[in-house]
């Protein structure tokens, strides 16, 4: 484990000193270690055998830094060295077999956030200066490496991975022992997931999207099993029984994470927008538009918008402070839903979305009401 350390410590340096950067020791210190790291890797994900020991598991996490460290030097430095992109491309779709094994519940819940913050080009964030500079900065081969970690981890989703993401009570702490823990599911770790697949999803679907004719309805018959997959997840946990609006999944999960709320709702509407079919309805009745596949799978962008905006209760302090926050993305979001149907109609658009779901909610609460009275 002194070793992981010590490499830790020299590739941070690395990437916070640009002195350091120009000479050759970076090349040097991996192409040594090619030959072994990935065996070293395998070796380690694979004997996790109980009763797993304090020092195994810091083993685990170090070497889980490690990975996330070798990620941010291929983003930030455009690294075509093996090493790096074999972290991406095969290492961490093995890590994603951490799940089903007996290592502590701080690991695995590291293993999500690392592979949340690689498929959003965020690795090393908490250690980087400055965030990856990701404008007029086309790496082929990166988005090919991220694409197979999307197709790995969109597999693992089909055969059930999720139902093996655990959530423990929320803790102050990372990880260890908390006597103070709140009651209820760990957020961070839910909405890490969440993102994660939804990130999948995004990549999977722009590359198709690359591959010309005939992919739309790949993609639609392919959407609704992966948010069904995602909903049953978020609602074992969330004791979410009877929803009010499926999109409500969102405010729900990242209520506490406005971060990362506003990149599922940039993803969501990303997607929507590349689906013709979600939004699209030949009928003009009101009922039939909750039929419509955008809010059954629960990513209907302008529910997702609103429902936002009723989290905050429409405070315009709260969104201005949004709009010029450097720490989200909301006012690319915010852009992309307001010119999504065109300034005008969007206004429209939502006005009528809302009345929508005012309704809806009000009939939920009467036939529950009604259902079990007072």
């Amino acid at each position: 484990m002194p070793c992981l350390m010590s490499l830790i410590s020299v590739y941070k340096g690395i990437l916070v000193d640009e002195r350091i950067r120009k000479g050759d020791h970076l090349l040097q210190i991996m192409l040594a270690l090619e030959d072994v790291f990935e065996g070293f890797c395998s070796t380690c994900m694979t004997e996790c055998q109980p009763p797993l020991g304090a020092e195994s598991s810091s083993r685990l996490s170090c070497l889980l830094d490690l990975l996330e460290v070798l990620v941010a030097l291929r983003i930030e430095l455009k690294l075509n060295v093996s090493l790096c992109k074999r972290v991406l491309s095969v290492i961490l779709p093995q890590a994603l077999n951490l799940m089903s094994v007996p290592v502590p519940y701080f690991v695995k819940k590291q293993v999500i956030l690392v592979l949340k913050r690689c498929l959003l080009y965020k690795a090393g964030e908490d250690f980087l200066p400055s965030p990856h500079n990701l404008f007029n900065q086309q790496d082929a081969a990166l988005d090919e490496e991220l694409a197979v970690l999307a197709t790995t981890l969109l597999n693992a989703v089909q055969q059930g991975w999720l139902l093996q993401v655990p959530s423990c009570g929320r803790s102050s702490s990372f990880g260890g022992a908390n006597e103070g823990s709140e009651p209820g599911p760990d957020l961070v770790i839910l909405g890490a997931a969440s993102l994660s697949v939804l990130k999948a999803l995004e990549i999977q679907f722009r590359n198709k999207a690359c591959g010309g004719i005939g992919q739309g309805d790949a993609e639609f018959s392919e959407m609704p099993v992966y948010m069904a997959h995602l909903l049953n997840f978020l609602k074992r946990h969330l004791g979410w029984k009877e929803p009010v609006h499926f999109c409500e999944w969102v405010s729900l999960t990242f209520i506490e994470q406005d971060d990362d709320m506003l990149e599922v709702a940039k993803s969501l509407l990303q997607m929507y927008l590349h689906n013709p079919r979600l939004h699209s309805s030949t009928s003009g009745d009101e009922n039939d538009i909750w039929k419509l596949p955008s809010h059954q799978c629960g990513m209907n962008p302008h529910c997702i918008f609103l429902l936002l905006l009723k989290n905050v209760l429409f405070d315009a302090s709260v969104l201005l402070d949004f709009l010029i926050s450097s720490e989200t993305c909301f006012l690319e979001y915010f852009v992309r839903q307001w010119t999504c149907h065109g300034h005008k109609n969007a206004v429209h658009m939502w006005i009528h979305q809302w009345c929508l779901v005012q309704k809806m909610i009000s009939n939920h609460y009467f036939h529950t009401v009604k259902a079990h009275p007072l």
